[in-house]
């Protein structure tokens, strides 16, 4: 039993081997791409926004440094002015822009050195304004002209020193970025070649597995139709022979009847003992019938609840009472179940004998047997104060030989057996509800006539 429940659970564990790996590796490339994501965005956030106001500087020193002369000649002194006073503004406006960027790793040396040459480049414009009276377009010395050149040098050493430290950053994370990629593109590969094996070496096992669950499955068919061969034909030659010894019975029945006393009490005994008799001979023409027929009912056959428990009080309350138990039918409603009276008699008797056979030898002794209508069934119920079954023995009680270990009453283990084949032949099914050394209670449904 366990090894079917594996076989065929095997399958549906692979499966979800499979997708799980599948689901847990895109999980996983998703989160490594929103990383590089995250990465090439630091990039792009970082060098831009500081190339940027570095690139206005320089060029806002170059037309500082040109006294406005690069805008084209014959401008006027006024207008050179105000181009210089314009451009050292806008450097201001760029250096105050890169001073807000947040710094990176290793820009403190530099950044730290940029605002003293800031301050001693405006200090040179506005010397140099200050003291300029005449035009433009005539060529200042070069000597006046120096300190200003000088302070716009260093200020211009400076912003190449940042621009290449900012080139260098970008590179070496472009750089960062791209062994990224190549990590990325090398696990994704690794993890769909996994999932790949997995999902190969998975089908491979649930084939292996789903084929030695097919030829189990054909072995226990075999099995099982074996047995059902063999019950057939025990039923078939046990029916009979049974039927042979009970037709001089009923002869002799009926010769000793006119020579019998004719006192109530000796006509009662024989006529139960012909009713009983009468019954035996249906019980066992019904089960070769039942037999012949391959174990199949035949259609349309039904019969009435109240009068099967009926022929059931007359049978078996003798043999409880010899046996010391006290057997209880409850009423039961007049109704009819789709099922052959011989059939359904076997049914209960089996059940009822059973509980007689193993109650045991506790203080009490009682065996109730009552039916539960519903939905168009009803459940035959027989419950014993006997000692139970042992633990385990509820699954497989019904199948053909099957006893309780160290049982000592007699039996070959086909009664149950019967009785789940005759029900399962009428569309019912059986069961068993037990606990050791608190009783059991057996239970059968048939369903009843439309």
């Amino acid at each position: 039993m366990e090894q079917k429940r594996w076989l065929i659970s095997t399958p549906f564990i692979v499966l979800a081997l499979v997708i799980g790996s599948f689901v847990t590796s895109t999980a996983y490339l998703g989160h490594y791409s929103h990383k590089l994501g995250a990465t090439a965005l630091t990039i792009v956030r970082t060098t831009i926004p500081t190339l940027q106001p570095l690139t206005e500087m320089r060029l806002e020193i170059h037309r500082i440094v040109t006294m406005g002369q690069s805008e084209g000649p014959g401008i006027s002194h006024d207008a050179r002015l105000s181009i210089v006073r314009n451009a050292q503004r806008r450097f201001n406006e760029a250096f105050r822009k890169y001073s807000e960027l947040p710094r990176q790793p290793g820009d403190g040396e530099i950044s730290a050195a940029m605002a003293p040459a800031v301050d001693q480049l405006n200090r040179q414009v506005d010397t140099l304004l200050a003291k300029t009276q005449t035009d433009l377009q005539e060529p200042l010395s070069e000597e006046a002209l120096e300190p200003l050149r000088d302070a716009a040098e260093t200020m211009t050493g400076l912003l190449m020193q940042e621009m290449s430290l900012s080139a260098r950053n970008s590179d070496e994370a472009q750089k960062t970025l791209e062994a990224a990629r190549a990590r990325s593109e090398r696990l994704s590969q690794l993890l769909y070649g996994l999932c790949a094996l997995v999902a190969i070496v998975g089908s491979l096992l649930a084939a292996q597995a789903v084929r030695r669950y097919m030829l189990l499955s054909t072995k226990y068919a075999e099995l099982q139709a074996s047995r059902a061969l063999e019950l057939e034909q025990f039923s078939a030659r046990v029916a009979h022979d049974i039927l042979g010894p009970l037709q001089p019975v009923s002869l002799g029945l009926n010769l000793l009847e006119p020579k019998l006393p004719s006192d109530p009490k000796t006509q009662e005994v024989l006529a139960r003992m012909q009713r009983s008799l009468g019954r035996a001979q249906l019980i066992v023409e019904g089960l070769l019938r039942f037999a012949r027929a391959g174990a199949r009912p035949e259609p349309g056959e039904q019969v009435s609840l109240s009068h099967v428990f009926e022929g059931l009080r007359e049978d078996l309350l003798p043999v409880a009472e010899d046996a010391g138990v006290s057997l209880k039918l409850e009423s039961v409603p007049d109704t009819r179940v789709a099922c052959a009276e011989a059939a359904l008699m076997v049914v209960l008797q089996n059940l009822i004998r059973n509980a007689i056979k193993y109650i045991g030898d506790g203080p009490r002794k009682e065996i109730i047997t009552r039916a539960a209508i519903d939905s168009g069934t009803v459940r035959l119920l027989v419950q014993d104060s006997g000692p139970g079954l042992p633990d385990g023995l509820e699954r497989t009680v019904f199948e053909p030989y099957v006893r309780a270990a160290g049982t000592k009453q007699p039996g070959i283990g086909l009664g149950l057996a019967t009785v789940k084949r005759i029900a399962e032949a009428h569309h019912g099914r059986v069961g068993v509800q037990s606990r050791p050394g608190q009783g059991a209670t057996f239970w059968v449904e048939f369903p009843l006539v439309a």
